[in-house]
């Protein structure tokens, strides 16, 4: 019993500390990963949902090369921009989509 609560207690102490190590600054750098970006003419964010990166970064380039006209099959892709500056494809039957947009 004796351990029990010294257990109980050492982690009502240790928790928050630990917790207060990760917060702040260093969180959202911790989120990044390789496909935040993607570089067509110039880099931008780029976005995708129930993809492979790889697989959703070349069906991007191959929507921006073609100003939209090769859309893969079974997408839909839009841009209000002509697919220059940015432009997004869902998927019409699954749950898969991509996208880009400017860099702020």
């Amino acid at each position: 019993m004796k351990q029990l609560v010294s257990f109980v207690v050492l982690a009502a102490v240790m928790l928050p500390a630990g917790l207060a190590a990760h917060s702040g600054a260093d969180a959202p750098a911790a989120q990044k990963s390789g496909c935040d970006t993607i570089k067509l003419g110039e880099p931008r964010i780029f976005y995708k949902h129930n993809m492979r990166c790889s697989k959703a970064k070349g069906y991007a380039r191959r929507v921006y090369r073609s100003d939209g006209r090769d859309e893969p099959r079974g997408f839909t892709c839009k841009s209000g921009s002509n697919f220059d500056e940015g432009g997004s494809c869902h998927h019409e039957t699954k749950n898969k989509y991509f996208g880009w947009h400017p860099a702020d």
